[in-house]
């Protein structure tokens, strides 16, 4: 559950869920400020509210699955829809806007086809995490050396 949360009336969060209540493994798009256009996945089952900065996109799970649509909207090509659909780039910090995002002409092989294609980047992402992992690792190793060997210089 995130930590660094705030609480608003019930009447207040009534009013924000009306029209665009998450649900679990809708999908929500930064819209404003820094990171214009990355997406991620609602993978908990919580009760929350967002707001105009975020954009809520609910897909038809039967021929979308909503993790590749994810792979999809934070590849190169789902940022450069979203970037041109920016408006005020440069001059305030940027609005993606709804209506156009609804425009997006998103590639969607068969269903299968996309789990298979989450399944491989879920692989893929793993094993760079744990490349990254002993590459921490090796550095932290480095540094411990050089120290070890600079004290060694040093008191000699």
């Amino acid at each position: 559950m995130p930590n660094n949360h705030k609480f608003v009336s019930e009447e207040a969060y009534q009013g924000y869920i009306k029209n665009r209540k998450p649900e679990f493994e809708d999908i929500l798009l930064t819209r404003v400020g820094a990171g214009i256009g990355e997406a991620a996945v609602i993978n908990q089952k919580l009760e929350f509210a967002i707001y105009v900065s975020l954009g809520l996109l609910r897909p038809f799970k039967e021929f979308i699955n909503p993790y590749y649509l994810v792979i999809w909207l934070n590849s190169p090509i789902g940022n450069k829809h979203s970037q041109k659909n920016t408006y005020g780039k440069g001059v305030s910090q940027g609005n993606l806007n709804l209506g156009l995002i609804r425009g997006f002409v998103v590639s969607v092989p068969p269903l299968a086809e996309q789990k298979r294609i989450v399944e491989k980047c879920d692989r893929l992402m793993s094993l760079c995490d744990t490349l990254e992992a002993k590459l921490k690792q090796g550095r932290d190793s480095n540094e411990k050396l050089m120290e070890v060997a600079a004290k060694q210089v040093l008191t000699a």
